[in-house]
């Protein structure tokens, strides 16, 4: 309940507006271009294990740990980073 003074409207009614105002402003959802930021991380991981694992299949290479880091980190990647950006990611 906003208290007011004669002639103007009490310091916790504008505040209470000015908050009102900032929770609305169109600018302040960042949420589709984190979106997006976080898809094109994601396919340029995916475009550089592919070729890696391209690479050592035409040398006739066999796959060594650190390439089943890479593919098990990919896999948990590509698992769990759907839920996680179609949350409120990127609001104020």
């Amino acid at each position: 309940m906003a208290l007011l003074l004669p002639g103007r409207l009490s310091t916790m009614a504008l505040e209470s507006r000015q908050q009102n105002r900032k929770d609305k402003l169109p600018h302040d959802n960042y949420g589709p271009s984190f979106n997006a930021a976080v898809w094109l991380l994601t396919g340029l991981a995916a475009v550089f294990l592919a070729l890696r694992l391209y690479c050592k299949y035409l040398r006739r290479k066999s796959l060594w740990w650190d390439d089943y880091v890479l593919i098990a980190s990919f896999v948990r990647l590509a698992r769990f980073r759907p839920s996680r950006t179609t949350r409120q990611n990127g609001r104020r």
